[in-house]
């Protein structure tokens, strides 16, 4: 039975500051994960499209990253299924990015929708993605706060610490631990994952595994957005874009040279520091809904 996970991402900017920052971000954690043979390969990019899901641009990447998995999991998977195909349409504010293994077929599936809404009185939207009954049962909601959960050792960027980065630009930042009251304004970031890897033996390990890489990878991304925000501030979105194509060239030479770069994802959960003494212990994972 596939996972289902939402995970609920408060972040200090508006709507329209994200869709910038989003994107630079996504371009800048490219060059950061690439290299020694492996990382993001652009495939297609900007590409108009409508259809049932909207109005906006496609973009198609091979993920390559056979050193970056624990070296059980690449003693036992087939050989060469250490990359994916990532499918992206952007139809702001809602997205969908799908990752496919064509050796694994139709046995392995990582879909992820996004959404996003103005976070008042600090109430999350219940059912932003409007899932029927029976998903609902499912899903459980993990709620990702970029200043007071752990981070994961290896993780860890000073530069890129919320509670530390002030910026120039916005005077935002040395963002304290009720930071999610005082801050206006301020956006949830929802995202809707649908993991499945159906291969017998493996299958809950493997997609545990995943879901653990998912929430690192989500809380480094985050934390960059805003602590790079005087990086894109005053660009526009169309200078963004065509950043982003002329990236192509930029990271198929990162990847032809130098070492393996980027988060490694590791089956120990527990290697974690607080960066702020007020870090909670544990993220919130619950079914269905919220505790607090």
């Amino acid at each position: 039975m596939p996972i289902i996970r939402e995970y609920r991402i408060p972040l200090p900017v508006t709507a329209e500051e994200f869709q910038r920052g989003q994107r630079f971000t996504s371009l800048e954690h490219c060059k950061l994960e690439t290299g020694g043979g492996e990382g993001i390969e652009i495939l297609e990019v900007g590409t108009p499209f409508i259809n049932h899901l909207g109005e906006g641009e496609y973009s198609l990447k091979k993920i390559h990253f056979a050193s970056k998995l624990p070296w059980l999991i690449r003693m036992i998977v087939p050989k060469g299924s250490c990359e994916m195909t990532e499918e992206s349409w952007n139809a702001f504010p809602y997205m969908k990015t799908v990752y496919t293994n064509s050796l694994m077929g139709e046995r392995f599936l990582v879909s992820i929708e996004t959404n996003l809404s103005p976070l008042r009185g600090g109430r999350f939207e219940s059912n932003t993605f409007d899932l029927p009954g029976s998903d609902l049962r499912k899903r459980e909601v993990d709620v990702v706060d970029i200043v007071n959960d752990p981070v994961h050792r290896a993780d860890f960027e000073k530069e890129n610490d919320p509670s530390e980065f002030k910026s120039v630009k916005t005077g935002r930042g040395q963002l304290s631990s009720t930071w999610q009251q005082d801050s206006d304004p301020i956006i949830c970031v929802y995202k809707l994952y649908r993991v499945k890897f159906s291969w017998w033996g493996l299958q809950g390990k493997v997609e545990n595994f995943i879901i653990r890489g998912v929430r690192r990878l989500l809380q480094v991304f985050h934390r960059r957005v805003f602590c790079f925000i005087d990086l894109w501030y005053d660009l526009t979105l169309n200078e963004i874009k065509v950043m982003e194509t002329e990236s192509i060239n930029e990271l198929n030479a990162l990847r032809s040279s130098g070492k393996s770069r980027g988060m490694a994802m590791e089956t120990d959960s527990h290697d974690y520091e607080r960066p702020n003494s007020n870090a909670v212990e544990e993220h919130i994972v619950c079914n269905g809904t919220v505790q607090t």
